[in-house]
């Protein structure tokens, strides 16, 4: 029989997004350093970025996220259930995108199979150019 569990990750911004619909939801807004403050080279990055991760990682925080996540998974697994895991943050660029690659690079290595989307990034990525090209 075909395994037909899924597990969607999704990073978004509470500035400019609703909370997507998920299984379980974090709001890092006040519990992760926001990297953007640091100064413009990281403003100007996003959390796929190797420093931007360091700065993420390195609060405390960061890794509670990501182990009680990965342990919702395991949970869901057992139970043959599909989950979504949305992890927000201010502007969705930095703090929860971040999070979310460390979480996908987690699952991913204990052979589960990951969807991420990045909402804001999307926004941000497709938008029309000044002169309406995209």
């Amino acid at each position: 029989m075909k395994n037909t569990v899924s597990y969607r990750l999704i990073s978004f911004g509470y500035l400019h997004n609703q909370p997507p619909e998920a299984d379980l939801v974090f709001d890092v807004r006040r519990s992760l350093h926001d990297p953007a403050a640091l100064g413009e080279d990281l403003a100007h990055r996003d959390g796929r970025d190797e420093q931007v991760q360091r700065v993420v990682m390195c609060s405390p925080t960061a890794e509670v996220v990501v182990h009680l996540a990965t342990v919702y998974v395991d949970t869901m697994s057992f139970q043959d259930k599909s989950c979504v895991i949305a992890v927000g943050c201010s502007h969705g660029r930095h703090r929860s995108v971040a999070l979310i690659e460390r979480l996908a690079a987690e699952l991913t290595r204990r052979g589960y199979p990951i969807d991420t989307r990045h909402l804001r990034l999307e926004l941000l990525e497709n938008r029309p150019t000044e002169s309406g090209e995209q």
